[in-house]
């Protein structure tokens, strides 16, 4: 009789060593992290297998829902998931994960209360989590609750000061309740971490919230040097001249998107703002010439 194998590999959550034979070991492996269609299979198989008990089985269905869950598959995703939960209650990320599935585009007033309480409950267990508070603070921030989300997202960066997608966020919710000096401190710090050219297109949105329109243009320039065209950078370019009362540059930022079928309302709405603001009887190019002449008359 073979001797069972040990599946040495401790898991990102500290799970210990599990006893199988032989190829047991690499479909632990491949359900713990591989593609989700492998992870799928290779969970699916240790479950049928029988062995898995308890805690251990409710991990393999966590595993296998999130596996799914990641395929957008959400009636088995979450099916495993509560299975999970059922097997091992304690484990803060299936809480997580049901919450994020049923949160997403969902307006039924009672599944949302029971997301939030998901949510909680995973902060509840794992109060170290900063995930946990990041996702509700989306969640409060999405519900408009952003007194509740701004907490969320301060006690998230507590707990690891770089997150940047929490960083993100909290800017974007800075800058939606006019809190603009601290908006720009949150994007300051992400171009420090990530200095990419979507992190100084926001910055330099950041800069004309606050009014410091020469570094604004700076950024919009540093971008354009790196990533050329496109209706961002004349877009962002234009609100700094606009805000100025430089409206024959701005309108000249706003000639230079992208035109016809790339055109979006918000630029033409913007284009209208700096030819009424500027008295600037221009027409609009290819790009709304109907407007252009709607003004003219």
């Amino acid at each position: 009789m073979p001797r069972p194998a040990i599946c040495s590999r401790i898991t990102g959550r500290g799970r210990g060593f599990f006893m199988h034979r032989g190829g047991d070991c690499g479909d632990r492996e491949i359900c713990e992290s591989a593609r989700v269609d492998d992870a799928i299979a290779a969970c699916t198989r240790l479950i049928d297998d029988g062995r898995a008990q308890g805690t251990a089985l409710g991990q393999l269905y966590y595993k296998r829902g999130a596996a799914y869950l990641a395929k957008y598959q959400r009636v088995p995703g979450l099916a495993d998931i509560d299975r999970a939960i059922e097997l091992k209650p304690d484990l803060a990320e299936a809480y997580i994960a049901r919450a994020r599935a049923n949160g997403f585009n969902n307006h039924d007033k009672e599944r949302l209360k029971r997301v939030l309480a998901d949510y909680t409950k995973a902060i509840d267990l794992k109060p170290d989590n900063y995930e946990a508070f990041y996702y509700r603070g989306t969640f409060n921030d999405w519900q408009k609750s952003y007194d509740a989300a701004l907490a969320d997202y301060n006690r998230a960066l507590e707990i690891k000061p770089d997150d940047i997608k929490t960083l993100h966020m909290r800017s974007r919710l800075y800058q939606h309740i006019g809190e603009y000096e601290r908006a720009l401190a949150d994007c300051e710090a992400l171009v420090r971490l990530d200095p990419s050219e979507e992190r100084l297109l926001h910055r330099g949105a950041a800069y004309v919230a606050v009014g410091d329109y020469e570094r604004a243009l700076a950024d919009y320039d540093a971008y354009e040097r790196r990533k050329p065209g496109g209706p961002s950078i004349h877009s962002g370019r234009a609100a700094a001249f606009e805000a100025k009362g430089d409206y024959e540059r701005a309108l000249s930022e706003y000639n230079e998107a992208p035109h016809c079928s790339e055109c979006r309302w918000p630029i033409l709405g913007a284009r209208l703002d700096v030819l009424q603001a500027g008295q600037v009887r221009r027409g609009f190019g290819r790009c709304g010439p109907s407007l252009g002449r709607r003004l003219e008359e």
